[in-house]
């Protein structure tokens, strides 16, 4: 990324960072403050002010989730020796699923990993883009090797896991039975969460935590893939 998006996102950490104490101080002069009703209601209205920025921010962690998802930063480009990709399925092109997930021009039907694939049809890894949030790419299965040498991947290694649970907060089981109902499941994400997802936006968050503990987008990477 361009330096001024790595400063930039340190920046808004140390905002974060200092809306944090203020807030605590504000807080705390509330509490035990002796003055005029106008000056108690000028730090009232101004711990309202930093209370709405810092809604649902409430440590270090908060904060860099916020960061990873934040638009500002979802469009930025890995600038390291190599890109990072986090493994996100096994797909083939399925023109007939326009109303369905789709990877670049192309439209895609999600496979299981452990399928019998056939000879007659070209596979590809579908990979996320760890650093450009908006990006997902496609590589032949076969040449899946040799893109793993030049680029980090990260996979989790694991068949999906659907993440729902019930009003009493058990876990509901939904299996697939067929590339059909799995495709639907990958498909629909924000009605089946999943471990996928999940392991997507856990890393992203580190990886942000990282640019922000480290003095450039190399070390932040490095510290990234000695953790993970």
């Amino acid at each position: 990324m361009k330096p001024e998006e790595f400063q930039k996102i340190k920046d808004e950490y140390n905002r974060y960072k200092d809306l944090m104490a203020e807030e605590n101080y504000l807080r705390e002069e509330l509490k035990t403050r002796v003055d005029t009703y106008a000056n108690l209601c000028r730090l009232a209205s101004r711990l309202d002010v930093v209370e709405d920025d810092l809604f649902g921010i409430n440590n270090d962690e908060d904060i860099y989730v916020s960061l990873a998802n934040s638009c500002e930063f979802e469009r930025i480009k890995c600038d390291a020796d190599k890109n990072l990709y986090f493994f996100y399925g096994i797909v083939r092109k399925d023109s007939t699923k326009k109303e369905s997930n789709h990877c670049g021009n192309n439209y895609v039907t999600f496979v299981p990993r452990n399928s019998k694939f056939s000879p007659f049809i070209k596979y590809y890894v579908m990979l996320w883009d760890l650093v450009d949030s908006r990006e997902t790419i496609l590589v032949p299965f076969k040449e899946y090797e040799q893109f793993k040498k030049d680029n980090y991947v990260f996979d989790i290694g694991e068949e999906i896991d659907i993440k729902v649970y019930d009003e009493n907060n058990e876990r509901i089981k939904i299996p697939f039975t067929d590339e059909e109902s799995y495709n639907m499941m990958r498909q629909s994400y924000h009605d089946y969460p999943n471990n996928y997802e999940e392991a997507y936006s856990q890393l992203r968050y580190k990886l942000f935590e990282h640019y922000v503990h480290s003095e450039t987008e190399q070390e932040a990477v490095k510290k990234l893939i000695l953790n993970h």
